[in-house]
């Protein structure tokens, strides 16, 4: 096997292959998705959607959360209305939108919205940064020996801290979609729970 002897060639495969199997796990992991609703103090649910697109697999009540687990059953958009009445006599109307993409992919909330494995990709994303920050730093550690008054040294410390930027906007993204939008909390259920 030959060695890899540019960085930066092994930066792009890198790259691809991690995107490839981002993608892969999108395809395998995408084609179901889970809804999670805040329903405290809401009796007489009722959901309304397309059943010719998605179907829905499994509903369960845990606590003040209502779970709803769709499948993909062909392409097309609809929308997913839980009602209930609440015990002041007040009504819950929570709406979500359901794209449903070529291969099954389920997105929620946008044509290119979320879905289930997406994470991967900002996960490569923040792999393939840190391995490029890795190798700038190499590089510049080998031009900091030659000589410290270099353009190349400015021009690739601006491209660490840059980099290093990007690294953390990534992991704070990462971080976002687990603790925040993993639970996919929609507008109307922020304004409801402010009103109660």
């Amino acid at each position: 096997m030959k060695k890899i002897k540019s960085p930066v060639t092994f930066l792009v495969i890198v790259s691809v292959v991690l995107m490839f199997l981002s993608l892969v796990n999108i395809c395998i992991f995408g084609q179901n998705t889970e809804l999670e609703i805040n329903v405290h103090d809401v009796e007489n649910i009722s959901i309304e959607y397309d059943k010719n697109i998605v179907e829905l697999t499994n509903q369960s009540r845990n606590g003040d959360i209502l779970e709803l687990d769709f499948r993909s059953l062909k392409r097309g958009k609809t929308y997913v209305d839980v009602t209930g009445d609440f015990a002041s006599g007040e009504t819950l109307n929570s709406i979500r939108v359901l794209y449903v993409h070529r291969f099954g992919i389920i997105t929620v909330n946008g044509y290119l919205g979320r879905c289930e494995g997406d994470l991967a990709f900002s996960v490569s994303a923040a792999f393939v940064a840190l391995v490029a920050l890795l190798i700038l730093r190499k590089k510049y550690k080998r031009s900091m020996k030659r000589s410290i008054c270099r353009y190349a040294n400015i021009g690739l410390l601006g491209l660490i801290i840059f980099i290093s930027f990007v690294l953390l906007w990534l992991i704070f993204i990462m971080l976002y979609d687990v603790v925040i939008y993993e639970r996919q909390i929609s507008i109307m259920d922020l304004i409801g729970n402010i009103k109660q």
